[in-house]
């Protein structure tokens, strides 16, 4: 700082000094006495001191303030509201703001077109469901329509996918926090994806499931369907297993701690330090070794995404958004030609007394 202010004020060091020279060369010429030059240099050198210590004093406090507002600066709040003394920090502040300005207009427009599009897309999303209902009534009445009815299936998922996709950019706003039961929840699911299960002749084994969890039916059911739907498409026979258990949780953690989730104003649900885990196995093709680094990357499909065209590399990175804001964690074992084994960690649920 010492150096840079050096060279903020090395005009008034030159001036100084340049006097200093020029009251040598004066009494040297006129043969003035040494007394009144030394006076005249104290006096000179006393009133640069003191103004260059206050000055530093000034510079260092400005310093102080622009670093101060140059860790917490936001586009969106133009808050700088700093002390201009001349014309030129008077100038350079109206480039700021004029800057400022600029960059958030750019911003909202930007903004206001992303909205627009997300807007239409909810809309086309939600249209597109009308006909794929009434496809479904008409597939009722034609005889082997079970192909159909899994293509249509299909096409139902992809844009509920589509859908939720949406809703993740607000996620907690669409949370509802509350006691559920695991094996309604995982029954719910394998309905839903019975179509495909019969189509592609794969069985499911569902174990002990019978555990009163903490977590939001409709994301945890959303989580539970997109691991299926892996299970089911890289899977070409076998059987998918999914069971649950209660975990050992001696160790303390942080995450272990007892904490109250409010879901509405006169009910609330204690997540307590147990913890059960979910577990989806299936015997397919399984995930390499690299790959399983990635499979929760937007986009990222792999050897297996590779080979299927169709894959979006989508489904695990939603699954992962939602097991985070749920406060679920998920794992993924794999091995190729082995099957994958997912779990998710659950909070069992207890009444607060």
């Amino acid at each position: 700082m010492y150096r840079r202010f050096a060279k903020h004020e090395r005009g008034t060091i030159i001036v100084y000094v340049a006097s200093i020279i020029l009251a040598i060369l004066f009494a040297i010429a006129y043969d003035i006495k040494l007394e009144a030059v030394l006076y005249y240099i104290g006096l000179v050198t006393e009133v640069e001191v003191i103004y260059l210590i206050i000055s530093f004093i000034m510079y260092a406090r400005k310093v102080k303030q622009l670093e101060k507002y140059s860790n917490n600066i936001n586009i969106f709040n133009n808050n700088i509201l700093i002390k201009k003394t001349d014309d030129i920090e008077e100038k350079y502040g109206d480039i700021i703001d004029k800057l400022y300005n600029q960059i958030n207009n750019e911003i909202s427009e930007k903004d206001k077109k992303m909205n627009e599009r997300i807007l239409y897309f909810s809309l086309w999303l939600h249209q597109i469901k009308t006909p794929i209902a009434a496809m479904n009534l008409l597939v009722e009445n034609i005889d082997n329509s079970s192909k159909l009815e899994s293509e249509l299936f299909k096409i139902e998922q992809y844009a509920e996918t589509a859908i939720s996709y949406l809703k993740t950019e607000n996620m907690k706003e669409d949370l509802v926090i509350d006691r559920y039961n695991l094996k309604d929840i995982i029954s719910q699911c394998v309905r839903k994806y019975s179509v495909l299960f019969i189509e592609k002749r794969i069985g499911v084994s569902m174990g002990d499931l019978d555990y009163e969890i903490t977590t939001d039916e409709k994301w945890l059911c959303f989580v539970v369907e997109q691991i299926l739907s892996n299970a089911i498409k890289y899977s070409i026979n076998g059987t998918v297993k999914i069971y649950a258990y209660e975990e050992d949780t001696d160790m303390p953690s942080e995450d272990n701690n007892i904490r109250e989730i409010e879901y509405n104003a006169d009910r609330k649900i204690a997540d307590n330090k147990q913890k059960v885990c979910l577990v989806i196995e299936d015997e397919g093709i399984g995930i390499s070794k690299e790959d399983i680094l990635r499979v929760f990357d937007n986009g990222y499909t792999g050897l297996n995404g590779r080979r299927d065209k169709k894959a979006s590399g989508i489904g695990l990175y939603l699954t992962k958004i939602v097991c985070d804001a749920l406060n679920h964690k998920i794992d993924i074992e794999s091995e190729p030609g082995k099957g994958t084994r997912v779990s998710i960690h659950l909070n069992i649920a207890l009444r607060s007394a």
